[in-house]
């Protein structure tokens, strides 16, 4: 027998339906909710991380800031100010106030350094920051700086701060603190809610610092630019992974329960209402298939229940007829919006294309342009910074952008001077300095003023600027505002060159007396230089001058020779323009003028302009005329005068000197003065002469020369030294007298008078008047006198033991011996007995009277030979130096004597000068 096949019955199907349709919704659920959960995870554990790294970024920023300001303060503490200017003195105090200095209540090594970069003091250990760091900051490139340095094998990793002291706006040195990175406080503190988490510090590729659990856990990095670093945080995801795991198991739990419960409740649903209505229907149908009766139990309900089906079924159809013609008529509304879209679409596209190229020509032109162009939004960060503004200003756009404003650009002084309290338009909210440079922009008003921009190294320039409001029209908001800047630095130097050069050419008219004018022959009208206005004695641009108030001003003699040279000078440009004439002021002074012009011609050769100048020669006229009487008086004088160059070459002679000498004009010029030399002087006298000549620029004396005939004769000479603007010698002067009568008639009376019959020396009374005459011109010329008195020693044996004869020839030997171991312009006297007095009439110093007083003493080391009688005697010298000693005869000769005697009674053959302690002493 068969076996029928076995067939689930429509309550099991429909449980079985219900049961696989619930688990599909099951997996897809866990699905989205696995994906949901895994994408909601990643975003919070990014956004914790990113928050946690940038809060230790913040925060180790903050903390260099701070120790970057107390450093600043430690270096501009006057105790560190006078440690570096005043070492010697005060580099103890500040030693002891640098050891129990803190940073914020820590202790670091501190490091002292003068404006050379030397170490002045270190508070600890030895280790010193990199020269070119310190270079940096006293050659004031940057006004501080921080730095990483450190060994990579041992991990001694430091930072470096360094701040310059400064002292009325001078750097004179360095204040350098070192603090290790283990003892940042950002660094080993804790960071976020885990107790797993790793820090670590790299330079480029080199690892710098690292803390805690840093194996499979989530990284991510930050770059700190003006570190020149790169943080990096881990954090470990085990914990989040366990909870989302755990989250995950009892939501998924939590779903199955509930989908449990959902296919419960529609299996008995679907039981009630679709499974046993369809077993009854199915039942009736086999009935009437077999020709049975229905089962009276379903009766009348099973009827209705049948027509409802069919009713059903009709709706069924009717829906689907409405169905198919409403999607037809949808298909037509998504094709006809398909291509109203795709038209659309096409043309966004097109205006983007044209959008972007516009774009792109914006931002060429933007980077291109000379302008520097910096663009902000509303509360004044920049948001635009072309290359421009990098190229001038120093900065990079992304040190830039979003992070500063514009005022970061400026100096903060000029901000401050030049702020006003805002009245009008609405950037209260903004800074002070940002409302300085906002206000007139905000209220729609041009705003185009002159700056100083401040680069990022410190240094300023000049810009112009032009700031304009960007205005949104839809929203009528501020959207921004547009910076546009020139700089302005070479227009400056030009305005200022140009200032210079006006100031400089009205400073050399009115040094040269030169005056400038211009005149306009179309309207008459005539432009003169201040300095033009001084010549005419006028007060500075009191009027508008015109040609006729020239004339009027000029002298009556003159005034028809100028109307007839500027008639001559328009119609003819052969004719120059050039006259010399006489104004007479308003005051009646009467002065020399010259003046010259150029006229300007149009194309057809008609004059339309006439520029000149004048200038004022009254002082030149005058010394014209000098000159020109100074020239008579030099070839009228009977005293011979030479001119002579630098070099000592005769340039010009007067008639007197041809006269004396016998020379022509021509036969001397061009030669040496030495061409009239007699002979009678050795190479001595004139090497002395040109000395003293070159010492002092002035050399007076009686010297013998030789006419052209032969001739010797006697002169008085005295030489006199020019010198041009710069100091320099430029011409010598001597004027010269012929003597030789005078010298026969002075020397007879002088030898009676002034002179030693004995001797032939100066005696007392030529003495006495040489002295009084070299002291007066000393006086004059400041110069020191020096006065020798000396004493024999011995001489009266000679006179008792030998004879007076014989004492009185070795007076006259002592006498020669003197003079020829002196210069001529020196005077040695014989006063009276064994008594000489020399008067030294240049300046010496004290060291060098004492070399003469020992050669004069060395002089009597020889004996006299007289008449067979070798004959050994010394001297006793006292000296005197004026102004010191006196200043007039009798005092400077009377402590002369002094020092002699004084000496004298002490000890012979020595010198001596005066002094107060000789004059008080006993006589010995």
């Amino acid at each position: 027998m068969e076996c029928p096949p076995y067939r689930l019955s429509l309550s099991k199907r429909f449980g079985l339906v219900i049961g696989m349709a619930l688990l599909v919704v099951a997996l897809l659920l866990g699905t989205m909710l696995a994906q949901g959960m895994d994408r909601n995870f990643e975003q919070q554990l990014q956004h914790l991380h990113e928050l946690h790294l940038n809060r230790l970024a913040q925060q180790l920023r903050q903390y260099i800031q701070s120790r970057l300001t107390v450093l600043a303060d430690m270096a501009a503490n006057p105790l560190t100010i006078q440690g570096v200017l005043q070492p010697e003195t005060s580099l103890l105090n500040t030693i002891d106030w640098l050891q129990n200095s803190r940073l914020i209540g820590e202790s670091f090594p501190l490091i002292l350094m003068d404006y050379q970069g030397q170490i002045l003091h270190q508070t600890v250990g030895d280790e010193q920051p990199a020269p070119t760091a310190v270079r940096a900051v006293l050659g004031g490139k940057q006004t501080q700086i921080q730095y990483l340095e450190g060994d990579h094998l041992n991990g001694d990793h430091q930072l470096w701060l360094i701040t310059p002291v400064r002292w009325q706006a001078s750097i004179e040195g360095a204040l350098a603190v070192r603090i290790p990175l283990q003892h940042i406080s950002p660094l080993t503190a804790q960071q976020g809610h885990f107790n797993h988490d790793g820090i670590r510090l790299w330079q480029g590729n080199r690892l710098l610092f690292s803390q805690g659990q840093m194996e499979n856990g989530y990284s991510s990095r930050k770059i700190l630019g003006e570190l020149g670093l790169t943080i990096e945080l881990v954090m470990d995801q085990k914990p989040l992974i366990k909870a989302r795991s755990k989250l995950f198991r009892e939501t998924l739990i939590v779903g199955i329960l509930l989908l449990l419960l959902l296919s419960v409740t529609l299996y008995y649903w679907g039981q009630k209402r679709l499974v046993r209505p369809l077993m009854a229907l199915s039942r009736q149908v086999d009935a009437v298939t077999k020709g049975d009766d229905p089962a009276p139990p379903m009766g009348t309900k099973m009827g209705t229940t049948i027509v409802e089906i069919i009713q059903l079924g009709e709706k069924f159809d009717h829906m689907h007829k409405e169905i198919t013609a409403t999607r037809r008529h949808l298909e037509s509304l998504v094709n006809e919006r398909t291509q109203a879209l795709q038209i659309e679409l096409q043309e966004r596209t097109r205006t983007a294309a044209e959008l972007r190229l516009l774009n792109d020509l914006q931002e060429a032109i933007l980077e291109s342009a000379d302008a520097m162009i910096i663009a902000t939004d509303a509360a004044g960060t920049v948001i635009k910074f072309n290359k421009a503004a990098q190229h001038k200003l120093g900065y990079a756009d992304h040190e830039v952008i979003y992070r500063l404003t514009l005022d970061a650009f400026h100096d903060p002084m000029e901000l401050q001077h030049r702020h006003l309290p805002v009245t009008e338009g609405d950037t209260q909210n903004l800074s002070i300095p940002l409302q300085t440079l906002f206000s007139r922009a905000a209220q729609n008003r041009t705003d185009e003023r002159e700056w100083r921009y401040r680069r990022q190294d410190g240094t300023t320039f000049p810009v112009r600027l032009s700031i304009t409001q960007v205005w949104d029209v839809e929203s009528n908001n501020r959207r921004g505002f547009l910076v546009v800047g020139m700089d302005i630095t070479e227009l400056k130097s030009f305005q200022q060159a140009l200032l210079r050069n006006q100031a400089n050419l009205a400073h050399a008219q009115a040094i040269a007396h030169l005056g400038s004018w211009q005149w306009e022959l179309e309207n008459g009208r005539m432009h003169w230089s201040d300095e033009t206005f001084r010549i005419f004695g006028e007060p500075l641009q009191s009027f508008e001058p015109t040609f006729e108030d020239i004339l009027s001003r000029t002298h009556p003699q003159d005034m028809k020779s100028l109307e007839q040279m500027v008639t001559r000078a328009l119609a003819n440009p052969e004719i120059p323009f050039e006259m010399e004439a006489r104004l007479r002021r308003a005051n009646g002074d009467l002065r020399s003028v010259v003046m010259l012009g150029e006229v300007t011609y149009d194309q057809n050769r008609k004059p339309i302009r006439v520029s000149g100048t004048v200038q004022d020669i009254t002082e030149r006229k005058k010394a014209e005329d000098s000159l020109q009487l100074a020239k008579q008086i030099i070839e009228c004088t009977s005293e011979a005068i030479v001119i002579t160059d630098a070099q000592g070459i005769i340039t010009d002679i007067n008639p007197a000197y041809e006269e004396i000498t016998g020379y022509s004009r021509g036969e001397v010029i061009g030669q040496s003065p030495a061409i009239t030399q007699s002979g009678r002087h050795d190479p001595t006298f004139y090497q002395q002469l040109w000395h003293l000549l070159q010492q002092t620029g002035h050399w007076e004396g009686e010297m013998w020369d030789r006419r052209k005939n032969g001739e010797l004769f006697p002169k008085w000479l005295t030489i006199n030294a020019l010198h041009n603007l710069y100091g320099q010698v430029s011409h010598y002067v001597g004027i010269f007298l012929d003597i030789t009568k005078q010298r026969g008639e002075i020397e007879r009376s002088k030898q009676n008078v002034f002179y030693d019959p004995l001797t032939k020396l100066p005696n007392r009374i030529l003495f006495q008047d040489r002295l009084e005459h070299i002291l007066a011109v000393a006086a004059h010329k400041q110069e020191r006198i020096g006065l020798f008195f000396i004493d024999l020693d011995h001489f009266k044996q000679v006179n008792i033991n030998i004879g007076h004869d014989v004492g009185d020839l070795l007076l006259v030997e002592v006498g020669k011996r003197l003079r020829r171991h002196l210069p001529p312009s020196d005077t040695v006297a014989h006063l009276v007995g064994d008594k000489f007095a020399i008067i030294l009439p240049h300046s010496r110093t004290r060291t060098e009277l004492a070399q003469l007083a020992e050669t004069i003493l060395h002089l009597f080391d020889e004996s006299f030979l007289i008449r067979d009688h070798n004959l050994s005697i010394g001297c006793t010298i006292g000296i005197a130096v004026s102004p010191a000693d006196g200043t007039v005869y009798p005092e400077l000769a009377r402590n002369s004597n002094t020092a002699l005697y004084r000496t004298k009674g002490l000890t012979r053959g020595r010198f001596a000068f005066y002094s107060e302690e000789i004059s008080s002493s006993p006589m010995p």
